[in-house]
Protein backbone atom coordinates (compact mmCIF):
# COMPACT_ATOMS: atom_id res chain seq x y z
CA UNK A 1 0.00 0.00 0.00
CA UNK A 2 1.46 3.36 -1.01
CA UNK A 3 1.19 6.61 1.02
CA UNK A 4 -1.86 7.87 -0.92
CA UNK A 5 -3.75 4.60 -0.46
CA UNK A 6 -2.90 4.56 3.26
CA UNK A 7 -4.07 8.16 3.66
CA UNK A 8 -7.37 7.42 1.87
CA UNK A 9 -7.94 4.28 3.97
CA UNK A 10 -7.25 6.20 7.20
CA UNK A 11 -9.47 9.13 6.14
CA UNK A 12 -12.35 6.82 5.12
CA UNK A 13 -12.08 4.90 8.40
CA UNK A 14 -11.92 8.12 10.43
CA UNK A 15 -14.82 9.77 8.57
CA UNK A 16 -17.06 6.69 8.43
CA UNK A 17 -17.71 7.05 12.18
CA UNK A 18 -19.70 10.24 11.45
CA UNK A 19 -21.41 9.10 8.23
CA UNK A 20 -25.07 9.86 8.90
CA UNK A 21 -27.84 12.35 8.15
CA UNK A 22 -30.56 13.86 10.33
CA UNK A 23 -33.46 16.30 10.25
CA UNK A 24 -33.26 18.77 13.13
CA UNK A 25 -34.61 22.10 14.41
CA UNK A 26 -31.28 23.93 14.56
CA UNK A 27 -27.55 23.82 13.91
CA UNK A 28 -25.56 24.85 16.99
CA UNK A 29 -21.78 25.10 16.84
CA UNK A 30 -21.82 23.27 13.50
CA UNK A 31 -23.74 20.28 14.91
CA UNK A 32 -27.42 19.26 14.70
CA UNK A 33 -29.66 20.16 17.66
CA UNK A 34 -33.27 19.07 18.22
CA UNK A 35 -33.04 15.88 16.14
CA UNK A 36 -36.40 14.13 15.83
CA UNK A 37 -38.71 12.40 13.37
CA UNK A 38 -41.85 14.42 14.24
CA UNK A 39 -41.99 18.22 14.06
CA UNK A 40 -44.67 20.91 14.43
CA UNK A 41 -45.62 23.22 11.54
CA UNK A 42 -44.16 26.74 11.71
CA UNK A 43 -40.70 25.34 12.56
CA UNK A 44 -37.56 25.94 10.48
CA UNK A 45 -36.03 22.53 9.79
CA UNK A 46 -32.49 21.63 8.75
CA UNK A 47 -31.17 18.60 6.90
CA UNK A 48 -27.66 17.85 8.16
CA UNK A 49 -25.57 15.23 6.37
CA UNK A 50 -22.31 14.32 8.06
CA UNK A 51 -21.15 12.21 5.16
CA UNK A 52 -17.61 13.08 4.02
CA UNK A 53 -17.07 14.08 0.39
CA UNK A 54 -14.42 11.34 0.16
CA UNK A 55 -16.97 8.69 1.22
CA UNK A 56 -19.56 10.04 -1.24
CA UNK A 57 -16.92 10.08 -3.98
CA UNK A 58 -18.31 13.43 -5.22
CA UNK A 59 -15.87 15.54 -7.24
CA UNK A 60 -15.13 18.86 -5.52
CA UNK A 61 -16.56 20.88 -8.42
CA UNK A 62 -19.93 19.06 -8.32
CA UNK A 63 -22.80 20.26 -6.16
CA UNK A 64 -25.04 18.26 -3.85
CA UNK A 65 -28.71 19.14 -3.92
CA UNK A 66 -31.23 18.65 -1.11
CA UNK A 67 -34.75 17.94 -2.35
CA UNK A 68 -37.57 18.37 0.20
CA UNK A 69 -40.81 16.43 -0.39
CA UNK A 70 -44.26 16.50 1.24
CA UNK A 71 -45.59 13.11 0.22
CA UNK A 72 -44.85 12.84 -3.51
CA UNK A 73 -44.84 16.62 -4.06
CA UNK A 74 -41.50 18.41 -4.42
CA UNK A 75 -41.60 21.48 -2.15
CA UNK A 76 -38.02 22.77 -2.42
CA UNK A 77 -34.76 22.00 -4.22
CA UNK A 78 -31.62 23.72 -2.93
CA UNK A 79 -27.88 23.21 -3.14
CA UNK A 80 -26.59 22.37 0.31
CA UNK A 81 -23.90 24.34 2.08
CA UNK A 82 -20.79 22.15 2.01
CA UNK A 83 -18.07 22.00 4.65
CA UNK A 84 -15.23 19.46 4.87
CA UNK A 85 -17.39 16.70 6.33
CA UNK A 86 -20.93 18.08 6.27
CA UNK A 87 -23.65 19.27 3.94
CA UNK A 88 -26.57 21.32 5.33
CA UNK A 89 -29.73 23.03 4.10
CA UNK A 90 -32.94 24.28 5.67
CA UNK A 91 -36.58 24.78 4.77
CA UNK A 92 -38.54 27.87 5.81
CA UNK A 93 -41.47 27.44 8.23
CA UNK A 94 -43.92 28.94 5.70
CA UNK A 95 -43.24 26.01 3.33
CA UNK A 96 -44.08 23.34 5.90
CA UNK A 97 -47.53 21.77 5.98
CA UNK A 98 -48.77 18.75 7.92
CA UNK A 99 -47.87 15.47 6.25
CA UNK A 100 -45.35 12.73 5.67
CA UNK A 101 -42.12 14.41 4.55
CA UNK A 102 -38.75 13.32 3.23
CA UNK A 103 -35.55 15.01 2.13
CA UNK A 104 -32.98 13.53 -0.26
CA UNK A 105 -29.35 14.44 -0.84
CA UNK A 106 -28.54 13.89 -4.51
CA UNK A 107 -25.57 14.46 -6.78
CA UNK A 108 -26.75 14.45 -10.37
CA UNK A 109 -29.09 11.46 -10.51
CA UNK A 110 -27.37 9.59 -7.67
CA UNK A 111 -29.11 9.37 -4.27
CA UNK A 112 -26.55 9.91 -1.48
CA UNK A 113 -28.84 9.88 1.57
CA UNK A 114 -32.48 10.27 2.52
CA UNK A 115 -34.52 10.92 5.67
CA UNK A 116 -38.24 10.64 6.37
CA UNK A 117 -40.10 12.65 9.00
CA UNK A 118 -43.57 13.84 9.90
CA UNK A 119 -44.91 17.38 10.26
CA UNK A 120 -47.95 17.73 12.52
CA UNK A 121 -50.39 20.60 13.05
CA UNK A 122 -49.54 22.98 15.89
CA UNK A 123 -50.75 21.79 19.27
CA UNK A 124 -53.39 23.91 20.95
Amino acid sequence: MNDLEAKKAHQTDKDSKAAYSVVCRNIVGGLPFGVDSVFQVHTRLHYYSAVPKLLWDVPVERKIKHIWFNGADTVQQVFCVMADTTCESSIAPVLLAPGEWSVDAVEGRRLLSSRQFKVEPARE
